[in-house]
């Protein structure tokens, strides 16, 4: 789990595979402005949240963000490119200005913001490549049928997502 030290500046690292000086303050910067992780660094916080073991390692040096703010998204790569250097940590920031996420949908971990697994599990919906389907079963485990069926509804799946979705359930891609 992430606790912050007094210093909020510093924070104890989260039980991550690949992790660095570089991401913390990435991290703490995106989280400050809103940004929530998605992917792979996402899903390992998730696992120490929830505690359980991780379906798959991160990337190494990958931080993945999403955003629906263009002025957070604009703030925060000056802030990256000013601040870290790209040999060490790798940022991807995924613009949704179409989409108002619920706050529901957003975890503050200890001052980490993190999507919800409701969330990811919409968003690899919508890729649904092989390893997206690996992390939509590991990610069913930490939700509520209910709760899913009510956000997924809420958030607008497709017919085919839905289908997909009840196909992942059923176990057909186990």
């Amino acid at each position: 789990m992430v606790r912050l030290h007094k210093n909020k500046n510093v924070m104890n690292r989260i039980a991550c595979t690949h992790y660095n000086d570089a991401d913390e303050k990435v991290i703490l910067k995106a989280s400050s402005l809103g940004m929530p992780l998605i992917g792979g660094t996402a899903l390992e916080v998730l696992a120490d949240y929830y505690h359980v073991p991780c379906i798959r390692k991160r990337s190494e040096n990958d931080l993945d963000f999403s955003s629906t703010s263009e002025v957070a998204i604009k703030n925060f790569k000056s802030w990256v490119v000013a601040n870290t250097d790209p040999d060490k940590v790798k940022v991807d920031i995924y613009s949704i200005p179409h989409l108002k996420i619920p706050f529901e949908l957003k975890l503050n971990i200890k001052g980490v913001l993190v999507m919800s697994p409701i969330y990811l599990i919409w968003s690899k919906l919508q890729r649904a490549n092989d390893k997206d389907i690996k992390d939509i079963i590991w990610l069913l485990t930490l939700v509520t049928p209910e709760d899913l069926e009510e956000w997924l509804s809420r958030l607008g799946v497709t017919d085919g997502e839905i289908e997909l979705i009840n196909d992942i359930i059923s176990g057909e891609y186990d």
